[in-house]
């Protein structure tokens, strides 16, 4: 239910924005043709190209918002990386064209004489778009939604736009014409510059660029505090749509069950969840050594550890059984942990001596590096 009404706040922002620009474009529109300014039109082509990019996030919002599939395993993220970028190059074009007519317009020498209620329509634009952008952007921060942030510095774009024509007009209403055809080049650059940051930055999430420093910090210190955790290393992470994912190697003590080191990975994964809502996915690989500046592989298969094991055990008439044997792979070396039934005849002492003898031949094979043996007793004649 909280996840429908987040999806919910998403649209309702872009809807308000998309009502926002219609009502602006139109009355800056309006008021640089009456009013003979070529930056107040020039803020309304802005404004007009909001709406492209409104209807590129509404599109890529819900798309990037589908749950996952058996074709996209890790979810639907990049439709809004990818909308992002649409939204800067939208921004970015708008510029262009806004420099191209400028250009006309100062070519043309006109003296356009403008009227003093022009300032109006401006002023009302810089504190609407301030609004929406301000509103947008938190939106979109808490949604993790980079479609919803991207189309926020619209809204700033036009908001700054704005104050550069306001410039412009006061300044030819003062008496230097000149200026509110420069402002509206200013206003321009201003845009293009908009543009090419929005798509940088989707750039570097489409080519997995890591989460920042102070994300990464945090994510450190969950990892340090969970219980049972010694250690880690290989920490990765990359973001999509405003989503990210983590895989990361930790170190547990190295004659902890399978289950058990499970277990500590699985509580670490949820405190993660839990922790940072922008996590979608966390990787955690169990180590029981840092293995980062050597290679942590064993030649030797756990099939042939238990023939060379068994050979020895069967040697000995004292040992009636071999019930059970654990490996551990640790520092390079084959640790074996042997479990077996004795002779019930015989005394402890005269038990630990065979056993001492025992673990000496385990210690001659080549491929074993340690080894412990432990008597399982005799229970109700089992």
């Amino acid at each position: 239910m909280q996840n429908f009404a987040s999806k919910d706040a998403g649209m309702q922002a872009i809807y308000i924005g998309i009502l926002g620009n219609i009502l602006l474009s139109s009355i800056k529109f309006a008021g640089g043709v009456w009013g003979n300014s070529s930056a107040l039109v020039a803020d309304a082509v802005h404004s007009l190209s909001d709406l492209l990019s409104d209807a590129i996030a509404w599109f890529t919002y819900r798309m990037g918002r589908l749950p996952s599939d058996e074709n996209h395993p890790y979810g639907h993220g990049r439709f809004e990386t990818a909308g992002s970028a649409l939204i800067g190059a939208v921004i970015a074009f708008a510029g262009f064209g806004l420099l191209f007519e400028l250009q006309e317009t100062l070519r043309s020498n006109s003296k356009a004489i403008l009227e003093f209620w022009v300032l109006v329509p401006v002023l009302f634009s810089i504190l609407i778009n301030e609004g929406l952008f301000r509103y947008s952007r938190a939106l979109g921060e808490k949604l993790h939604s980079p479609s919803l942030i991207a189309n926020a510095w619209h809204h700033r774009s036009d908001a700054v736009s704005s104050i550069a024509a306001l410039i412009g007009i006061a300044g030819a209403l003062a008496g230097w014409p000149v200026l509110d055809p420069l402002a509206g080049g200013a206003v321009a650059l201003m845009i293009i510059w908009t543009g090419f940051k929005i798509i940088l930055d989707s750039g570097r999430d489409l080519m997995d660029e890591g989460l920042d420093k102070n994300q990464i910090e945090q994510i450190e210190n969950v990892i340090r505090e969970s219980d049972g955790v010694s250690g880690f290393h290989q920490l990765r992470s990359r973001k999509a749509g405003g989503r990210s994912f983590i895989d990361v190697n930790i170190l547990v003590a190295k004659d902890l069950s399978v289950s058990e080191g499970h277990h500590i990975a699985e509580s670490l994964r949820r405190n993660l969840f839990k922790s940072f809502p922008f996590i979608e996915d966390a990787l955690i690989h169990v180590d029981v050594e840092d293995d980062d500046n050597f290679e942590s592989i064993y030649t030797c298969s756990r099939e042939e550890l238990e023939r060379a094991v068994e050979s020895v055990l069967k040697a000995e008439p004292a040992i009636l059984s071999f019930n059970k044997l654990r490996l551990h792979y640790w520092k390079g070396k084959n640790t074996v942990e042997v479990y077996v039934k004795a002779a019930p005849d015989k005394a402890v002492e005269e038990i630990t001596e065979i056993l001492k003898g025992v673990r000496n031949k385990l210690l001659d094979l080549e491929s074993v590096q340690d080894a412990k043996i432990y008597v399982v007793p005799e229970l109700d004649g089992k």
